[in-house]
């Protein structure tokens, strides 16, 4: 039986779900209609990590689950909507939380992938890995599909962990237009799930990017 404080914490936690897939979905509908407005900066990746890692660091204390980051020193900036950019890390971030069992553990690395021919752009890659359930390895292209939910395919699922099946879908449409990546594989010690974003350093900016309106500051 919930006391009065731990039901006013779970209604508030319904209502910032709620509130965040009604933004999803008004993204989705700005995306599709090439409305969404991009408002690109040099970002450091790193800072807009931290930030997301700061929004789940009380519910991961609770769960008593170890976030750990590391950063390489040689980061390149890229240039992006750092709000959009967050919401991807969001993401990322509270899905891995959300399927890490208690005790379990969070793993955040970013590192430098060097162009190899002369004219090639260099890329930042970002990892989060988890030690989760993990995806199955047929379901880990789908993820990133629109309304797909794991738990439609599977005849056990955690309990409490749900979603509308449109922000891992969110978080690809946003990365590719940025000119990146984002892709799963399995997660830490071969257990859990592992999501990868990879974006060029630099991005040629263009009047005429498919699903958005791009300023640059």
């Amino acid at each position: 039986m919930l006391n009065q404080s731990e039901l006013v914490a779970t209604s508030l936690i319904g209502v910032e779900q709620l509130t965040e897939t009604i933004h999803e979905f008004l993204d989705l509908t700005r995306i599709e209609a090439g409305e969404l407005r991009l408002n690109l900066e040099p970002v450091h990746v790193s800072a807009v990590i931290a930030e997301a890692l700061r929004r789940i660091e009380g519910q991961a204390k609770a769960q008593g689950v170890s976030v750990n980051a590391r950063f390489a020193p040689d980061l390149p900036r890229v240039l992006a909507d750092p709000l959009r950019l967050r919401a991807v890390f969001d993401n990322i971030l509270s899905n891995a939380l959300k399927y890490t069992p208690n005790g379990g553990r969070i793993a955040i690395e970013s590192h430098r992938i060097q162009s190899q021919g002369r004219e090639g752009i260099d890329t930042l890659s970002v990892s989060v890995g988890d030690t989760g359930p993990g995806i199955p390895a047929q379901f880990r292209s789908r993820i990133f599909d629109k309304f797909f939910r794991l738990e439609h395919h599977q005849a056990e699922s955690r309990a409490g962990a749900r979603g509308a099946g449109i922000g891992l879908y969110m978080c690809r449409q946003i990365v590719e237009l940025h000119g990146g990546q984002i892709a799963c594989g399995s997660g830490l010690d071969d257990r859990g799930t592992h999501i990868t974003v990879t974006l060029p350093a630099h991005v040629r900016v263009s009047t005429a990017v498919r699903g958005a309106t791009v300023f640059s500051g």
